[in-house]
């Protein structure tokens, strides 16, 4: 499995080689080469629309808490465990400008003072609805909203359907006033965007809405607050919370993705609060000994250590492999810098025989005892 993430509000900055993603938070990516993301996704040939249903109902039907909740399958016990054949999904989302949202956050105020003149039972729902959307779209001008386009693909017509009701149903929605639906018919990628690539993409798609209006028609803004809000719509509307839902990746290992468990040190040392009692007087710098890294693997600032520090006990442990020696070899190199003698007693590995050629510069003597020659002098020093 892959997962192919695309825009700038992504990138996060460089680790080596790798993409440090800002969402999901920490995550690592290679950069794709020109046009190799289009080579991928035209190997589905069947994409199939999948339209977003707002309702505020929906809200807290399957909320946190219902008996319901644990029923429902994850994105990793649903979709990726039950279809085994060549799937993807595609999530496009266009961030509304301010100017947009201040039109339908009117709209949206328009109708729902016309719903609440009336006292009919259809009318009161309908404003209470419109009042939960109103909310939602105040909420956006600081949280933001989307336009959202939302695919599902296989490798042919069945297939794709197939792949679309599950991930309708995979999706965790809970606690969001909005739900998904598959749209009938598929196509290639090309002509389901077809839409999308040309100008005059940003007005909602309605599927249902007022009596005799055709499915698909494109509302203009004076009849858009006539329409029901909780028809499925594609493209449709939505908050950051959905979008970030929609995209979040799986939660557990699954094959072609990685998961690395998160470090639970402290990011702030103490010694930068506060200090050693006994170095609190001296002159001597504190001596670097690595650089700290937050739960995201990011750099955070340098570790020293203060001198009177490295006088006391130190215990150095970790799984074979883990960096042991380099953390220690690290520290005498950071000591001798320091000004800081010191004496490696090696009776069975010879991990610091080459201390002498990460110091140049610097005597470092290195006794065997048991070798030729005299074994107090040992090797000349080098």
């Amino acid at each position: 499995m892959q997962v192919l993430a695309a825009g700038p509000a992504l990138a996060g900055g460089a680790d080596g080689g790798q993409m440090v993603l800002t969402f999901p938070a920490g995550a690592r990516a290679q950069p794709l080469a020109p046009g190799q993301a289009s080579d991928l996704l035209a190997r589905m040939p069947c994409w199939m629309q999948l339209a977003g249903i707002t309702d505020a109902l929906l809200a807290g039907h399957n909320g946190a808490g219902r008996p319901d909740r644990e029923a429902r399958p994850s994105l990793e016990d649903g979709l990726l465990s039950a279809w085994s054949g060549p799937f993807a999904w595609l999530l496009l989302a266009e961030p509304v400008s301010g100017r947009r949202l201040g039109d339908l956050t009117d709209e949206v105020s328009l109708a729902q003072l016309g719903a609440q003149r009336s006292d009919s039972p259809p009318a009161q729902l309908a404003a209470q609805r419109l009042s939960a959307r109103h909310a939602e779209l105040r909420q956006a001008a600081a949280t933001g909203l989307w336009m959202v386009r939302l695919l599902a693909a296989g490798p042919a017509p069945q297939a794709a359907a197939q792949i679309a009701g599950l991930l309708c149903a995979s999706a965790d929605l809970d606690g969001l006033p909005y739900a998904l639906a598959p749209m009938p018919g598929c196509a290639g990628l090309d002509e389901v965007l077809d839409g999308f690539l040309v100008a005059g993409h940003n007005l909602p798609a309605v599927i249902g809405g007022p009596p005799g209006l055709a499915p698909g028609t494109q509302l203009p803004p004076s009849r858009a607050r006539d329409a029901d809000i909780s028809a499925p719509a594609w493209p449709f509307h939505a908050s950051s919370r959905l979008v970030a839902a929609l995209a979040r990746p799986p939660a557990r290992e699954v094959p072609g993705i990685r998961f690395v468990l998160r470090p639970g040190f402290d990011v702030t040392p103490e010694t930068a609060v506060i200090p050693d009692a006994a170095w609190a007087g001296s002159s001597d710098p504190a001596v670097p000994v690595g650089t700290v890294l937050d739960w995201n693997r990011v750099p955070a600032g340098e570790l020293a250590v203060p001198p009177a520090s490295l006088n006391r006990h130190a215990f150095v442990c970790g799984a074979a492999g883990a960096g042991k020696s380099q953390t220690v070899r690290g520290l005498l190199e950071a000591a001798t810098r320091a000004g800081i003698p010191w004496l490696v007693v090696e009776p069975a590995k010879a991990g610091y025989r080459l201390m002498a050629a990460r110091l140049p510069g610097v005597e470092v003597i290195r006794i065997r005892p048991g070798e030729l020659g005299d074994p107090l002098a040992g090797d000349q020093p080098a």
